[in-house]
């Protein structure tokens, strides 16, 4: 039917629920980077072809999904239940600006329950700011992180930015450093070793 097929257990996130949409969509991620990676390698038809399978998995995402009544992507197409996983995950792919802003409205209400890893926490974030949520974004940062007095005695080192998390979250809710240049897995592991 154009989806992933779904065996067994799939796990994308410890929190609870159906991941269905949410597996579709990385799979569409997936394909869309196989596409780009071709053309890097001057492979046009398998760029062309992967290109094709994605949209049309687009589509049917879209189609078999979102709900655009309440404006999310449902967790599966049988039944009206709504994660953030697979919204968030729309946002940075397939959701129109318009989708993107009403989704991260909600993703903001905290009606929806929560992820269950700081490696999605780090997506929906990454979300946040794409939609144009970039102050909430950027408090999302500081919430996950927690005591502030701990977050200034830490000194993270990175290409665009030497200093502490205050400082960083500072300048990127002003505008200083884009997000997207934030390499969250390094700064999680300078946590980690702190």
């Amino acid at each position: 039917n154009g989806l992933l097929p779904l065996t067994g257990l799939v796990l994308i996130d410890w929190a609870d629920g159906d991941k269905n949409c949410a597996l579709q969509i990385l799979f569409f991620m997936a394909l869309k980077a196989l596409a780009e990676l071709a053309c890097r390698m001057d492979d046009e038809t398998r760029a062309a072809e992967w290109e094709l399978t994605a949209e049309a998995l687009r589509k049917k995402i879209r189609g078999d999904f979102y709900d655009n009544e309440i404006g999310l992507f449902r967790c599966s197409p049988e039944r009206s239940e709504f994660l953030r996983h697979q919204n968030f995950l729309a946002i940075l792919s397939i959701a129109t600006e318009t989708e993107s802003r009403r989704i991260a409205e909600h993703l903001l209400k905290d009606e929806l329950p929560a992820v269950g890893t700081p490696y999605m926490k780090a997506f929906e974030i990454m979300a946040l700011d794409r939609a144009g949520f970039k102050e909430e974004a950027v408090q999302e940062i500081a919430d996950s992180l927690g005591d502030q007095d701990f977050m200034e005695k830490i000194q993270y080192k990175l290409d665009v930015f030497e200093g502490p998390m205050d400082l960083l979250l500072h300048l990127i809710s002003k505008h200083k450093i884009d997000i997207n240049d934030i390499p969250i897995l390094l700064l999680v592991e300078q946590y980690l070793e702190y």
